[in-house]
């Protein structure tokens, strides 16, 4: 019998190492078992002004594959960090044919040389993902892969500040949270993907909406509404968003010794629980659909739409709703899960917001995964 194949795309492949491990870092915030002893207090607030910013957006590969250019959401994060105060000298932004491997790796040192000894660093990447044998993952720059322990070694060599803020929005990202996780360093890091380590992740840009979403300061981020919005709260926003807008978890870490509560944004006010939720609704065409109340006002619901363009967005009436409850299979329920055309028997191991890390009967633990809701339902008998 053969090993169930896992979705995989030309450029994406899933290996044995980490399809397990990924599920440790997925169900909630891991953090490196060393943590520094200068870490950080739990009052601090990112600043901005000292704030360098590495961004890397590939929507174009030389094979012809190409997402389209409208609308990037790379960009729009770009321009909001802007907004919120990090000068443009500090920002570097590499689009397209530009990101070359050897170009990349010139300027991303050049860059992290220039940033003083009490600075931030904001580094972002958006593209193809893929993964190694080893299990260290990889990005797909325009012209080659940049391995996460390539560009992990190049913060600790050439960055003089603490600490780093690392976001992945491509497949398999979470084997960088996992890396900064199980490798102590000298830089105090969070990580974020938009994926574990085992899956692929899709085409929309629901997980850097949530970046930008937080940088707006939007009141459904801000989970204690306490009116600021931690690195954790952006990190719990972004893993319901991608599981109820894509069927995935997205993966937070933390590592040596970085606070995961440090405030990112002062929040706006929520000043109705059900802010943030998210309901089943008719529109007013009739069609039926997944929405994310972002206002109230009397018994009418604004809601943005799921949908890949955040503008979607329409006002309806309270009771043509219902809450939003995506099935759940109990641990140890025996179900039947989709891989490539075919269905496998396996048995659920955990689930969280209707995605459920399942266990395939008769093969090793590497091959547990982390699955939508598309690809399982209940086994016969």
């Amino acid at each position: 019998m053969f090993k169930p194949l896992l979705p995989r795309s030309r450029r994406q492949f899933l290996v044995a190492f980490g399809a397990g491990t990924a599920s440790l870092v997925s169900t909630g915030l891991l953090t490196s078992r060393r943590a520094s002893s200068r870490g950080i207090d739990n009052s601090i607030q990112w600043q901005p002004s000292n704030t360098w910013v590495f961004a890397i957006g590939v929507l174009t590969y030389p094979e012809g594959e190409a997402w389209p250019q409208a609308g990037r959401r790379d960009a729009a994060m770009v321009k909001a960090l802007q907004r919120v105060g990090v000068p443009d000298q500090q920002i570097m932004f590499i689009k397209d044919q530009k990101a070359t491997k050897k170009y990349i790796k010139q300027q991303f040192q050049a860059f992290l040389s220039k940033a003083s000894n009490n600075a931030t660093l904001w580094f972002y990447f958006t593209g193809h993902g893929d993964k190694q044998d080893s299990g260290i993952g990889t990005f797909e720059l325009y012209d080659g892969s940049w391995s996460n322990k390539s560009m992990v070694a190049a913060i600790e060599k050439y960055f003089r500040g603490e600490s780093a803020l690392l976001f992945a929005d491509c497949c398999y990202s979470g084997s960088l949270c996992e890396y900064i996780a199980r490798n102590p360093g000298r830089v105090a890091y969070a990580a974020m993907g938009s994926s574990s380590a085992s899956q692929e992740s899709t085409g929309a840009w629901t997980f850097t909406n949530c970046l930008v979403t937080a940088l707006q300061g939007k009141a459904f981020v801000d989970a204690d509404k306490n009116a600021q919005i931690s690195i954790a709260e952006l990190a719990s926003f972004a893993e319901l968003e991608m599981a109820a807008n894509d069927g995935q978890l997205s993966t937070f870490s933390t590592a040596n010794g970085f606070n995961k509560n440090m405030v990112l944004r002062q929040g706006q006010p929520r000043r109705d629980p059900r802010v943030g939720s998210y309901v089943h609704a008719s529109s007013s065409d009739g069609s039926q659909g997944l929405g994310r109340i972002e206002a109230i006002n009397g018994d009418d619901f604004l809601l943005r739409w799921s949908s890949y363009d955040e503008a979607i967005k329409e006002w309806v009436k309270s009771s043509n709703t219902r809450p939003w409850n995506p099935k759940v299979y109990a641990n140890g329920s025996k179900v039947l899960v989709l891989s490539e055309k075919k269905w496998y028997p396996a048995v659920v191991l955990n689930s969280k917001y209707g995605v459920h890390l399942i266990h395939y009967d008769d093969y090793e633990s590497v091959w547990d995964e982390w699955v939508s809701p598309e690809r399982i339902k209940p086994a016969r008998g």
